[in-house]
């Protein structure tokens, strides 16, 4: 089968579709009804009628955002996808429940892959035209206040062990025991501990807090505070890894073969500003091993991209089988999409421009 390329979109809905500040039709103006009189009636008004209604469901606007961006981007992977009209897409559903495009018999177009994922104010979607492999992907957004205040009631270990269903005995102990190679400092600065090592410092853990000895002869102190910090990415990471491969899969975090699912080699993704960049976009880790059953699962491969400080995203895309990790398809560069730029002038046009 073709090596096709696989494309990652992502929508922040943070500073879209703002509720009106005045109401003349009553409602109340933190109700999603009086969202939907605002900016987002124009992107509602693309969407057909079942799937408004489905948005319109929610009582918060916040969610609804994430609904209403969920829909706009499985509706522009078809129509870009397949070269049709916005009012031709239709999001079909697999034999397994996830969602796709299956064109018409008669139709020249592909059938187009695509999963999605939404957290916090954040919509990702990663898609592929044509039949063929799965494919999964999952965005967690990590409320670092509320889970400092959750693990400061009981020991770090306690509280990852209240997750144990979900992951297996090593993944648990790795996440427990390993210390983290990358911290953030209470001044934003970064401190990597492999990189200083490399460089010919050291470091040495007394009492609470991990000593740095850097490779110029200055001292650096990375504190609880920002080791629990760290702590935290590298369990979102694992949790997000296995998020994106049972949604490839089409399962749930029910599935009976989930504590058998082990992640290995995982390290987190460095955000942007421990490596000082300026864009949004943090590191790429893509050399994660997949086990299942105890066997090294070789055709699936897994991608983890930070963006921002609090975003952690994990691709999943299986390759044909027998065929390993280079059969998943090559990844294109993430895109973040502007709903003006790149969304709405599909959603509007007509087959005379088409044409």
């Amino acid at each position: 089968m073709a090596n096709r390329a696989v494309y990652r979109w992502l929508l922040d809905t943070a500073q879209l579709w703002p509720a009106p500040a005045s109401n003349p039709h009553g409602y109340s103006l933190t109700s999603t009804e009086s969202w939907a009189t605002g900016d987002a009636s124009r992107a509602l008004s693309v969407l057909p009628r079942e799937e408004r209604a489905k948005v319109l469901r929610f009582l918060r606007p916040q969610d609804a955002k994430l609904k209403l961006g969920s829909y706009l981007l499985k509706h522009l992977a078809i129509v870009r996808s397949c070269g049709i009209l916005w009012s031709e897409s239709v999001i079909s559903v697999a034999d397994n429940g996830k969602p796709c495009y299956n064109p018409p018999e008669d139709a020249q177009e592909q059938t187009v892959q695509f999963n999605v994922s939404h957290h916090g104010a954040v919509v990702v979607l990663v898609g592929r035209a044509g039949p063929g492999p799965r494919l999964g992907i999952d965005v967690m957004s990590v409320n670092w206040d509320k889970d400092r205040r959750s693990v400061a009631r009981e020991s770090f270990e306690s509280w990852v062990r209240i997750f144990e269903d979900v992951f297996s005995e090593r993944e648990v102990a790795d996440m427990v025991s390993t210390i983290p190679e990358v911290y953030t400092l209470d001044d934003s600065t970064s401190v990597d501990l492999k990189e200083v090592e490399e460089r010919g410092g050291s470091y040495k853990i007394d009492k609470e807090e991990i000593i740095v000895r850097m490779p110029d002869r200055t001292e650096q102190r990375i504190s609880p505070e920002a080791q629990l910090k760290a702590r935290l990415r590298r369990f979102y990471t694992f949790w997000s890894l296995k998020e994106a491969y049972i949604k490839m899969t089409g399962e749930a975090l029910l599935a009976k073969w989930l504590q058998e699912l082990e992640f290995r080699n995982v390290r987190t993704s460095q955000t942007s500003e421990q490596l000082q960049g300026t864009e949004l976009w943090g590191g790429i880790v893509s050399d994660v091993e997949v086990w299942l059953k105890n066997v090294k699962e070789g055709k699936t491969r897994m991608e983890i991209q930070a963006f921002g400080e609090d975003y952690i995203i994990s691709t999943a895309v299986e390759g044909d089988e027998g065929e390993g990790l280079a059969a998943a398809g090559n990844f294109e560069p993430w895109k973040v999409l502007s709903f003006e730029k790149d969304i709405y002038p599909y959603a509007i046009q007509t087959k005379e421009a088409g044409d």
